[in-house]
């Protein structure tokens, strides 16, 4: 809990500004203005709803968290289950979400929390949630981890017969010019030309100016040959592929969106 509170405490102070300056840490490195839109109270009371491959279908829905921080590698919140009548969901476990309601005026570690849940007429108010963006993700911190079921069945060794040969297409160009210079050039220059005519047509990209500042992404050209049963070549397979790999967080893209649909929202 202490290194959460240190992590939170350093993630703030870098958004707000300095005695000796209006410009905000955060504002001095990346050269520009902070959102705070985000920001919840640490410590605070939050409903969590639980991970979809941990509902159950007569279950509850949520659980009862302490909002301990913000996740390094995605836009979702950290919390500490404190009360859970999910089976599949453990107390004192931690949690990453975004499809949760917080009640930034109530503190489970100030106040004795079994009061607050056994009083029927205590109603708290929530504070505007945020709407859910990607699958909330669990993540579990238990010791007692059940060891997964072993098969039980005799493993034995397949024979394919004295003739079975594998043969391997060692030859594939992993580069445009290890293609162009292969005894098979004319057909790879000609699947890379149907590919470009492809990219054409479906107007996959614009050419445009390069914004100052940005850094432009790589590319890769992937080849294949795909084969017959009988091991000849049937087909000449070439894509143009962006290196998305190389993208860093916060500073070639922000927030990442899904296209996935919940059951209870169809």
């Amino acid at each position: 809990m202490v290194g959460e509170a240190v992590l939170i405490a350093c993630h703030v102070l870098n958004r707000v500004p300095t005695k000796n300056s209006e410009v905000t840490p955060y504002e001095g490195w990346k050269g520009r203005k902070p959102s705070l839109h985000y920001l919840r109270m640490w410590g605070c009371l939050a409903m969590v709803s639980v991970p979809i491959n941990k509902k159950r279908k007569l279950g509850l829905k949520t659980v009862d968290c302490i909002f301990l921080g913000y996740a390094h590698h995605s836009t979702t919140y950290k919390f500490l289950v404190i009360k859970s009548e999910a089976p599949d969901v453990l107390i004192d476990t931690l949690l990453e979400s975004r499809d949760v309601t917080f009640f930034e005026n109530i503190f489970p570690m100030n106040v004795p929390y079994s009061l607050l849940s056994s009083s029927n007429e205590f109603i708290p108010e929530p504070t505007p949630s945020i709407e859910p963006i990607i699958d909330p993700l669990g993540i579990e911190e238990d010791n007692n981890v059940v060891a997964p079921r072993r098969s039980k069945r005799q493993r034995v060794e397949k024979f394919f017969g004295d003739d079975f040969i594998v043969y391997l297409k060692a030859d594939t160009p992993t580069t445009i010019a290890e293609a162009y210079a292969s005894p098979d050039a004319d057909y790879w220059k000609d699947t890379v030309r149907s590919e470009m005519d492809s990219i054409t047509a479906n107007g996959t990209w614009e050419v445009v100016d390069k914004p100052a500042g940005c850094r432009p992404i790589g590319y890769k050209w992937v080849f294949k040959k795909k084969l017959r049963p009988d091991g000849t070549i049937e087909k000449y397979k070439a894509r143009l592929v962006a290196k998305g790999f190389t993208q860093k967080e916060d500073e070639d893209f922000f927030d990442t969106y899904s296209p996935v649909a919940r059951l209870t929202t169809i």
